[in-house]
């Protein structure tokens, strides 16, 4: 069955066991001391998962789900049996898998929900996003970016405890000069908006739109150090003798990256980089909202 088959009852009972899954498993490792180096990244996904299970509580009672529970747990502590046998990076590499195939499953949940769920289900799906940042960034050797996107996801849908509300993160001062992966309403509670971006460098010029939202986050204008979000609607940029690297991840939607003998698509998750010198396009074929640092 296609996500677009399942009904809004499936994909709720999906997303409440999967986050209960989630929960169990990563206590598993936890409590075998299966990652010692990573105890404390553990505990705050073991955190994520547990308070986006309390989110979706009230959406699933009074549905039987006691068996259902029972056999999750059983597979979750199958599933923690094997990923002890993983190294951290190869943990990491799994997580990033699953969740951006979970994250399509978890939009659809939010488009289909009724208007009363829709924060709610915004802040799961948030939450998927959030878990995929989290390994994007791990793997990029950026631990404490990744720390506090899941902390700031925590202070705000855990009921605001003490713990995360230390650990709040500003938007307009960035804990880190690389890319913290978010969404575009997440970016926007944080003070940051996005606004047109009409000129451009002159190594740059828009192919098919005449501007683009854009939110600088930190660094310099088109620096290194820089780090930024955009939403491109449609077309995009054709770039000449870049005279600095850039890097970045899609949020969401689908782009195309081309220098006339190679071509990428990349989709939600997936990350690029465009070296010194390079030469080429950066075209959305779907609505794009990616977050990029020049290094």
């Amino acid at each position: 069955m296609t996500t677009t088959e399942q009904t809004y009852g499936e994909l709720l009972r999906w997303a409440y066991l999967g986050e209960c899954f989630g929960a169990t498993f990563l206590q598993e490792l936890l409590d075998t001391d299966a990652f010692p180096a990573h105890r404390h990244h553990l505990q705050l996904l073991v955190e994520l998962e547990t308070v986006t299970a309390r989110l979706l509580e009230p959406l699933i009672s009074g549905h039987e789900l006691d068996d259902d529970r029972r056999q999750t747990a059983t597979q979750a502590g199958e599933y923690a049996r094997n990923m002890v046998k993983l190294t951290w990076g190869g943990f990491l590499t799994e997580t990033r898998t699953i969740a951006a195939e979970a994250l399509p499953r978890f939009r659809q949940l939010a488009v289909q929900g009724p208007d009363r769920t829709r924060a709610t289900l915004s802040a799961v799906v948030e939450h998927e996003e959030v878990l995929l940042g989290f390994a994007e960034l791990s793997l990029a050797a950026n631990p404490q970016a990744a720390d506090a996107l899941v902390r700031n996801y925590l202070r705000r849908h855990s009921g605001g405890s003490q713990h995360h509300d230390s650990e709040e993160i500003s938007m307009t001062t960035p804990v880190t000069t690389a890319p913290t992966k978010l969404t575009a309403a997440g970016l926007e509670r944080g003070g940051v908006q996005f606004q047109p971006l009409s000129e451009v460098p002159d190594y740059a010029a828009f192919v098919d739109t005449e501007s683009v939202d854009f939110a600088h986050l930190s660094g310099d204008f088109g620096q290194p150090g820089e780090v930024a979000a955009m939403k491109i609607e449609h077309g995009g940029f054709r770039y000449t003798n870049l005279p600095c690297a850039e890097s970045g991840f899609v949020l969401s939607g689908t782009a195309e990256i081309s220098d006339g003998t190679t071509t990428l698509i990349l989709t939600a998750g997936e990350g690029y980089l465009l070296p010194k010198g390079w030469s080429g396009t950066f075209l959305a074929t779907e609505p794009v909202l990616k977050v990029f640092y020049v290094l």
